[in-house]
């Protein structure tokens, strides 16, 4: 199903702002960072900041000023009406695991990405930010988050790599953790994810859901448009959940369409 975006104005730090100072506006153009003068601004925005004497000055900001920003920064979006109306609830911090390691045994096997490619460039400059989302449903109906970051907290995504535009169509490789969380049965647990093009200065996005033992989790991604996802149209992400007991089997795993393919493998201590 083809999910409408509406104009809307996207106040990327507003968990952050002190609504009481004067805003900062960007029609949230990017840097064109494949130009040499501008290499040291990917993933900058264009930006107006309000003056004393009310002028406004030309500013670049990436994400990490921007969420340390107290005035609101408001950005021109397309954003999706249902989102807008309420956005639903992600999934909840995962814990920390540290099982014993032994050889061969699913209970100590994790699970990672390598070889991945993209066919579709998002991006009109700069690198595609492709990155990964995902859920865990255990058997006992709680929901973990599967994406670990590399200073070992989990997180509702996470960057893969980004990718240069000559890059595009060509199989890549870069291991990344996809998923240590217990998932034993793997009959009885599900793990429902996604891949995306993100762009941090447009709003969240739907990327799917999936639902098991009467709990639903919901999948979202900061993306321009509502299109730009690359494993699985959100509308087919409850019917995919991944198979662990085939990738521990066969070591791989892959899933492929006309927009990605992406490897998923077993990895053993």
């Amino acid at each position: 199903m083809k999910r409408p975006n509406i104009p809307a104005l996207f106040v990327v730090n507003a968990e952050t702002a002190d609504f009481t100072e004067m805003p900062i506006v960007s029609p949230g153009v990017y840097v064109d960072a494949s130009l040499p003068e501008s290499e040291e601004y990917d993933e900058y925005i264009v930006a107006w900041r309000p003056n004393e004497d009310g002028t406004f000055s030309e500013i670049l900001i990436n994400e990490e000023m921007a969420m340390n920003t107290t005035n609101p920064i408001f950005i021109v979006d397309n954003a999706e009406e249902d989102t807008t109306n309420g956005e639903r609830t992600a999934a909840p911090q995962a814990p920390e695991l540290e099982p014993e390691i032994t050889l061969k045994n699913p209970e100590t096997a994790w699970y990672c990405s390598n070889e991945f490619q993209i066919n579709h460039r998002y991006e009109n400059i700069g690198r595609s930010e492709f990155c990964i989302t995902g859920a865990h449903i255990t058997e006992t109906g709680s929901v973990e988050l599967i994406c670990k970051k590399d200073n070992d907290t989990y997180n509702t995504w996470k960057k893969i790599r980004e990718v240069p535009s000559d890059d595009i169509g060509d199989l890549l490789s870069h291991w990344e953790q996809f998923c240590d969380n217990d998932l034993l049965p793997f009959s009885s647990n599900y793990v429902f994810w996604n891949t995306f093009e993100r762009d941090w200065a447009k709003s969240k996005k739907d990327l799917g859901e999936g639902t098991a033992y009467g709990v639903t989790i919901y999948l979202y991604g900061n993306r321009r448009y509502s299109g730009d996802w690359y494993a699985h149209d959100p509308d087919d992400v409850d019917y995919n959940p991944v198979d662990f007991g085939n990738i521990y089997s066969t070591w791989l795993n892959w899933h492929e369409n006309s927009k990605s393919r992406f490897a998923i493998w077993r990895v053993q201590p």
